[in-house]
């Protein structure tokens, strides 16, 4: 294995974890490595703007990042048709088995399709044809939404599609762009059709302070006083809400 577990304690009285060391091929004692781009993205919550900055570092945790990011991009697109007819499928797989957060197309979507792709080929990945021709067709995005739902990228019609089993689905991330009633720094009231509104927190882990008060008391005030039918709040975070 990469990593050897021993008997020893160290310290702290923690069991002393040698790890492999690739040029001599012996286990040694595994030292810190401090990389600034981890350092740099400590303070940063959100994932999209992690993954980002990770991504333009030039040290080798950036390094690590876009060879990993390149290399699976090619990968997965490879694998349409041979394991999963749409690209969702692959994405959805790895989430619920893997736990991922984002699968490999949502990744993609968020560091830039055509960025990647131009990387992943200069960098000598073989990405699959049919990328270049999404990419040549002007569809710049493996997922976009439209009318409150999101759509994905079909090889075979060459446009794009609801996503199976999710057209009733309210996702907040696809209301984000035109569907916003009000916001604070802590909270967003969305309309989300038939009348009814939404309030989401993105405090950090959803915690309720002052400005979700404020948010959750405007919420009422615009849905009483403005006609609508009825208020929901929730959120597509992990948490949903930490507490007060």
């Amino acid at each position: 294995g990469f990593y050897k577990k021993t008997n020893e304690r160290d310290a702290t009285g923690r069991p002393v974890i040698l790890t492999l060391d690739l040029d001599t091929l012996e286990y040694r004692a595994a030292s810190k490595v401090k990389l600034a781009s981890l350092e740099a993205v400590k303070q940063v919550d959100d994932l999209n703007e992690r993954m980002k900055m990770l991504y333009g570092f030039q040290d080798k945790g950036g390094e690590l990042v876009r060879k990993s990011a390149q290399s699976l991009f090619a990968y997965v697109s490879n694998r349409i048709p041979e394991i999963a007819d749409d690209l969702y499928k692959i994405d959805d797989a790895l989430k619920a088995g893997f736990a991922w957060e984002q699968g490999p197309f949502e990744q993609s979507d968020v560091l830039g399709v055509e960025k990647l792709y131009n990387d992943a080929v200069a960098s000598g990945c073989k990405v699959a044809p049919w990328v270049k021709e999404m990419l040549d067709a002007g569809h710049k995005t493996f997922y976009k939404s439209a009318n409150g739902q999101r759509l994905y990228y079909d090889l075979v019609s060459k446009s794009y599609k609801v996503i199976p089993g999710t057209e009733s689905l309210i996702i907040l991330d696809n209301f984000r762009d035109n569907s916003v009633v009000w916001k604070n720094s802590g909270t967003s009231l969305f309309d989300i059709g038939d009348g009814v509104l939404n309030l989401e927190f993105h405090t950090k882990m959803n915690s309720i302070g002052g400005e979700v008060l404020e948010g959750i008391n405007k919420a009422i005030d615009i849905a009483e006083n403005e006609g609508w039918k009825g208020l929901v709040i929730g959120n597509n975070g992990q948490h949903f809400s930490a507490g007060a």
